[in-house]
């Protein structure tokens, strides 16, 4: 399992009651065992995703493992599925893939949202990363979009709670 302590960043343009990161809810003073601890283990952190991700303390977050940020502000769903094979050091790796909000924001449903993210979660662990931990999709923009980027996000992520992960799904 893997944990993220909060930091209480709150980044611009998301829901004000969503901290970050999303991976909330994790005493850090009690949750950050040295290298090597089994719920931590030595192997390499990769952040998946879009802007979102690419802005979080993920660094700082986990200060006793090797992070490998790969998100890009902007990438979508497609985006992420079309880098896949670019993407080195996944072997043993833990994957916190968090997207899909710039899908909804152009357009695309709910569904196929949530179907690209499972195919992606799917494919990293084919590719040999030992754990992938899906966050839910954040629901940044709210003020701008409204009902149109809402409704949808809540469906995403309703999406991937009843997908079978379980607690691969956060």
């Amino acid at each position: 399992m893997v944990v993220v302590a909060t930091t209480g960043i709150l980044l611009p343009g998301c829901h004000p009651r969503v901290p970050w990161p999303p991976l909330a809810g994790v005493d850090r003073s009690t949750h950050a065992p040295a290298v090597g601890h089994p719920a931590w283990p030595a192997a390499p952190l990769v952040v998946l995703g879009d802007s979102i991700t690419a802005a979080g303390p993920w660094r700082e977050a986990f200060p006793a493992r090797t992070v490998h940020n790969a998100a890009i502000p902007g990438n979508t769903t497609r985006d992420l599925l079309g880098r896949l094979a670019g993407l080195p050091g996944l072997r043993r790796a833990t994957v916190v893939l968090m997207a899909g909000i710039n899908d909804i924001l152009q357009g695309e449903s709910a569904p196929a949202v949530a179907d690209r993210i499972l195919t992606i979660r799917r494919q990293l662990l084919a590719r040999g990363a030992a754990r992938v931990v899906v966050v839910s999709t954040i629901p940044c923009e709210a003020a701008r979009w409204g009902p149109r980027c809402l409704a949808p996000v809540a469906e995403v992520n309703r999406r991937l709670r009843g997908a079978q992960i379980g607690r691969a799904h956060v």
